[in-house]
């Protein structure tokens, strides 16, 4: 089985990832922007790297207090020893 291993170490099987996000803004705690990324098919060893940059939530200027929740995905596959 191939799974996916986190920057932390956890390792979860590759069918269920995905990376959810969300924009909160500092003030009022409300969330700006939410979504999920999916991963995709990766071989083993592979990596991707995912960051959002900060046009996606403050184009308008409107959400200049918007602070990134998750700020970087990072992630590379590694063969499972069970």
């Amino acid at each position: 089985m191939t799974v996916f291993t986190l920057t932390n170490g956890d390792t979860i099987p590759i069918r269920e990832v995905e990376c959810r996000y969300r924009y909160l803004d500092r003030e009022s705690g409300r969330v700006m922007k939410s979504g999920i990324i999916e991963i995709g098919d990766l071989e083993p060893g592979q990596a991707k790297h995912y960051g959002m940059p900060r046009s996606m939530y403050d184009s308008t200027g409107v959400n200049s207090n918007a602070a990134e929740e998750i700020q970087i995905y990072a992630a590379t596959l590694a063969p499972y020893a069970a």
